[in-house]
């Protein structure tokens, strides 16, 4: 069976980005989230880019691949790798600018698409390190604090009295209550990004 790549947007590439070498998690290089990939020239690429691991041969950003997103985007110009999921939108915020996401146009985008991938039952997750944060499609976002390997996130549709509302928890990894819970949604917060 053959599997599509994904398209890159015309006139996009990675030039002189390296972020995701920074912020993303790489298992087998034993490389951790919020730190510089040992192989990796900082704003020229990979040192070892002919012997790279899987994760990285098939790593495209969503900056690189989604059309829709502008150029305020662009990775090493915004501080954040995007990184679209089945589960909704991972947003890994380089830590040396911790608040970057809550700059303009970023906190404005990222409100938006809360509110849009909620109808398919997804979420934003904003990851600094380990540290996770989900934006809320009814506004504002819930700081989850620090995801332990063994932890995922829960969240769910709740109706009260002035309308319905989502909240998110944090659950580890064995609790029934994600194979249970329609509204779980965790797989976004598999180790492999964080």
């Amino acid at each position: 069976m053959e599997t599509s790549t994904p398209a890159i947007v015309p006139g996009r590439a990675c030039g002189s980005c390296t972020l995701c070498c920074k912020v993303l998690t790489i298992h087998e290089l034993a490389k951790p989230s919020g730190t510089w990939c040992p192989k990796c020239a900082v704003g020229k690429g990979c040192t070892i880019y002919s012997e790279r691991p899987t994760p990285c041969r098939t790593f495209l950003c969503g900056y690189l691949m989604g059309a829709q997103i502008s150029e305020s985007w662009r990775p090493n110009r915004a501080k954040m790798v995007l990184v679209f999921e089945d589960q909704g939108i991972t947003v890994h915020v380089d830590p040396g600018t911790p608040m970057a996401w809550r700059n303009e146009p970023y906190y404005s985008d990222l409100k938006r698409w809360s509110s849009e991938v909620a109808a398919v039952r997804a979420n934003v997750i904003i990851a600094i390190g380990r540290r996770v944060i989900v934006v809320l499609p009814q506004g504002g976002e819930t700081d989850l604090g620090i995801l332990a390997e063994d932890e995922w996130f829960l969240s769910r549709e709740l109706s009260s009295f002035s309308g319905k509302r989502l909240e998110v928890i944090k659950v580890k990894q064995d609790d029934p209550r994600l194979g249970a819970q329609g509204g779980a949604r965790g797989a976004a917060l598999k180790p492999r990004h964080f």
